[in-house]
């Protein structure tokens, strides 16, 4: 580990942790700065020296809950909570979706959000464990990165690109087995040089003095300003293509009805964008048949 001050570089090693790599650091409210290493655990490093509370397991990850609370993820343990000498311990025996944790992230609620390798991502509230997957709607089952920005939406980055995803959605969809998320995502499309972030080690994302938010990719670094997104307001016309009655197709009117019988009803349908069409996100519903929307896709 070095320290930059003034122009002078001072180098720094652990005679526990030689053969290792450096995986992760955290600077505490009390100033400790906490080293997790890649094989070495966790050391809180004081006056030149590393003290470690353990010297095994792989750390991804350290932050700090309000309450003073070291949250410190691990890639094949879960998550470790250090209050006042106690450790709780968070797997997937108790609420984790998946052991191999990427990243954490304590918001301005206090909540701690997790990601996972294959597992998406989780909420930690008190002990209560709730998770996203992309059977919910999530873009990635791979969540690496985890920043919010200053209108408490969710970004979140992992092997498809990265995603803004609203907080209060998420808390809606935990309510209904069925709510479907929307989030807005951002690829190579958008100005990505690579849709893959970094994720395994900390930090990988920052959020600097005027709110714009950096994510490390495997292609270099990538800078969103949240506040300054070019957004399409104009809804495209819904075009029906075919209907199809008990195998036999019928012309598509306008204001067509069908009248009562019993058969098999098929139709589809698009919506031809030409700003961003990959973005599309596309959901039907039979009124009188169908209580929530379903969705359709891109």
């Amino acid at each position: 580990m070095a320290r930059i001050q003034v122009g002078h570089v001072t180098t720094f090693h652990d005679p526990e942790a030689i053969d290792t790599s450096l995986n992760a650091l955290f600077e505490d409210r009390e100033n400790n700065l906490w080293v997790g290493f890649f094989g070495k655990g966790l050391a809180r490093f004081h006056d030149g020296h590393f003290e470690h509370l353990t010297s095994t397991g792989r750390v991804s990850a350290i932050a700090q809950s309000s309450d003073g609370a070291l949250w410190v993820a691990w890639d094949g343990d879960g998550i470790s909570r250090i209050l006042h000498g106690i450790t709780t311990h968070f797997s997937t025996a108790n609420g984790l979706p998946n052991d191999h944790v990427m990243c954490l992230y304590v918001d301005s609620d206090g909540d701690v959000w997790v990601g996972t390798a294959s597992g998406g991502l989780s909420r930690i509230r008190g002990s209560y464990v709730m998770s996203w997957t992309p059977d919910q709607g999530l873009p990635d089952s791979t969540v690496g990165s985890i920043i919010e920005d200053n209108e408490s939406n969710l970004w979140v980055g992992g092997d498809y690109g990265i995603s803004r995803i609203s907080k209060s959605e998420l808390s809606e969809s935990g309510k209904s087995h069925t709510y479907t998320l929307h989030p807005q995502q951002f690829g190579t499309e958008d100005g990505l040089r690579s849709r893959e972030t970094v994720y395994g080690s900390m930090p990988s994302e920052w959020k600097d003095a005027r709110g714009r938010l950096w994510f490390a990719t495997i292609k270099g670094a990538a800078v969103i300003d949240p506040a300054h997104i070019p957004v399409n307001t104009v809804t495209p016309p819904v075009w029906i293509e075919s209907v199809v009655f008990d195998s036999k197709t019928i012309l598509p009117l306008n204001g067509m009805r069908l009248g009562r019988g019993s058969g098999n009803l098929e139709f589809s349908f698009t919506a031809p964008g030409f700003v961003a069409p990959q973005h599309e996100v596309f959901r039907y519903r039979l009124i009188g048949f169908d209580r929530d929307w379903i969705s359709a896709g891109t």
